[in-house]
């Protein structure tokens, strides 16, 4: 595990990513997501869910506004 990289691997990426991530996740801090973000080349989305903890994002959203950020994301690459 220590020796993942996830950010020096967006150097090779060739795939779109939609970033989701729950502001009051404490097992990986948003801030993870943010470094992602801004390190991939290619088009990326990053939405930050205010009081989700970690894996809550679509719980505390709902179904269906998760399902809104996802089907956007995917319509617009």
């Amino acid at each position: 595990m220590k020796e993942t990289n996830p950010i020096g691997s967006l150097s090779k990426n060739e795939i779109p990513i939609c970033f989701i991530h729950g502001e009051d996740d404490v097992f990986i801090k948003p801030e993870h997501s943010k470094k992602m973000y801004k390190n991939n080349k290619l088009k990326a989305e990053i939405h930050i869910i205010p009081k989700a903890g970690h894996a809550n994002s679509r719980e505390v959203l709902g179904v269906e506004q998760y399902r809104e950020i996802v089907a956007n994301f995917l319509n617009n690459i």
